[in-house]
């Protein structure tokens, strides 16, 4: 079960004596800690709250509380934000002297305090601290979604909106929010405002959800490769007139035709997509956005390893003359599309 949902049944009421919510995943992080605070009622004006930021507090304020008897109430609940320490973060805000007073309190925790620890990031499991807190803590965990529990999340989140589409609609919604938690959240939200229920379409993404820099310059590189002057054209205008920059669209474009390169290299050796996609995560040790990879293996398909290698060459060489000031970057860019158009209609000839 996914931390959001097993969160749910916590109250004041079945607090544990130490409860731990942490996770790599921002955007279910910040999406559990909300809810929880929620959930138990947390008011910063009501004095059986404490509540610490180690990014900006002394740590001995923290233990002088945890080691105190509740005044205003039969227990009290400490709250600790930020505890990057315990994390695989580099940054930390406590010395060895502070790391072990905080140990041995938890080896001996006062049965009147309730201990909340937030903790953003990965929690490092060579720390003596963490092991004991595994052992000691109730512990929320905001991971990465697999394939299965993203649908099955964000489908039972649309219907409690009151808002539903079709399969091929749904994957649409996937594609444009890059599969990711946050982005998918805000998304969703963003139909909700427009539309308030009722079922929604490709045409309705479209017509709501903005496209980011990312989508624009994935647009750019397919009318790149296939010839498509004129839409490059109006792209490039109507970026340009957003105040986006050129170093930016040459990052991206770096990116969509290195993940090109990568497929294309493999493509030859496996012929189903889902075999694609996983050897391309053991190819390049990430793993890459399965829409993108589609869309991306569509246009690798149709044009040789070298023509895609001497867009990646011509793409670096124009970074770096824009970085060197060599010429005005829009005057380096200009040419630059027309080097791969003519690269495009060179490969298309052989």
């Amino acid at each position: 079960m996914l931390a959001i949902d097993q969160i749910k049944k916590k109250q004041l009421s079945n607090l544990s004596a130490i409860t731990v919510l942490t996770g790599s995943d921002i955007g279910q992080y910040q999406t559990l800690k909300e809810n929880f605070l929620k959930q138990i009622d947390f008011n910063p004006t009501d004095l059986n709250y404490s509540y610490f930021d180690l990014s900006n507090c002394e740590f001995n304020d923290v233990i002088l509380d945890l080691e105190s008897l509740s005044f205003f109430g039969d227990d009290k609940i400490v709250i600790i934000d930020q505890f990057l320490d315990i994390t695989t973060e580099r940054k930390s805000f406590l010395d060895e002297t502070a790391l072990k007073h905080f140990e041995d309190y938890l080896n001996n925790p006062l049965e009147t305090t309730h201990l909340v620890i937030f903790a953003p990031g990965s929690l490092d499991g060579k720390r003596r601290l963490v092991k004991l807190l595994k052992r000691e803590a109730e512990i929320f965990e905001a991971k990465a979604l697999s394939t299965q529990e993203y649908d099955q999340y964000f489908k039972a989140y649309m219907a409690s909106l009151e808002l539903s589409c079709d399969t091929k609609t749904f994957e649409y919604l996937k594609e444009k929010s890059n599969v990711h938690y946050s982005d998918t959240q805000k998304n969703v939200a963003l139909l909700k405002s427009v539309l308030g229920k009722g079922v929604f379409t490709k045409i309705d993404i479209d017509d709501i959800i903005p496209k980011t820099l990312q989508d624009n310059i994935f647009d750019l590189s397919t009318y790149l490769i296939k010839g498509q002057i004129d839409k490059v054209n109006a792209l490039v205008y109507d970026l340009r007139l957003q105040k986006q920059d050129e170093i930016q669209f040459i990052a991206y474009l770096l990116s969509r035709f290195r993940l090109m390169l990568q497929l294309r290299l493999i493509i030859e050796e496996v012929q189903v997509v889902s075999s694609i996609e996983a050897e391309l995560a053991n190819f390049t040790g990430l793993k890459a956005n399965p829409y993108y990879v589609k869309r991306t293996l569509a246009d690798a398909r149709n044009y040789p390893i070298s023509f895609i290698k001497k867009v990646i060459e011509l793409l670096i060489a124009c970074d770096y003359d824009i970085k060197t000031g060599k010429y005005d970057k829009d005057y380096l860019f200009d040419i630059l599309i027309l080097k791969i158009i003519s690269e495009q209609t060179r490969a298309l000839k052989s």
